[in-house]
């Protein structure tokens, strides 16, 4: 995949590994991650209800693979989302905890497919 950058260095085309929605949830309430590469090194980015970050990759990052990129992003969301659920600040989306049992669920599937 050819991987498309603005003047800021994020990626307007990265690929995207899952996106998950409530049904009847608000348009900006899901969680989303997203992967790109640039000249060998990878990035992740990821959308929440409690924020996100941009995929531009840097050699600054020592991301070398897509899984790595992936496994990176995973983990970062996986901690953003149990902080929201343990010590919740302003708004909090009442969807946070589906979105970190669809995240666990995704990943216990990946883990089941690397098994086969």
């Amino acid at each position: 995949m050819d991987f498309e950058f603005n003047d800021c260095d994020v990626c307007v085309n990265p690929e995207i590994i899952f996106s998950f929605m409530n049904k009847g949830a608000l348009a900006w309430d899901y969680i989303e991650l997203r992967v790109a590469e640039r000249n060998g090194t990878w990035d992740y980015g990821y959308s929440s209800s409690g924020g996100g970050r941009p995929c531009s990759p840097d050699k600054r990052w020592e991301i070398l693979t897509r899984q790595e990129a992936i496994d990176k992003g995973v983990e970062q969301l996986k901690n953003n989302l149990q902080r929201a659920i343990d010590e919740p600040y302003g708004v909090i989306s009442k969807n946070v905890k589906f979105h970190f049992d669809k995240l666990v669920e995704w990943e216990n599937k990946q883990v089941q497919l690397t098994l086969f």
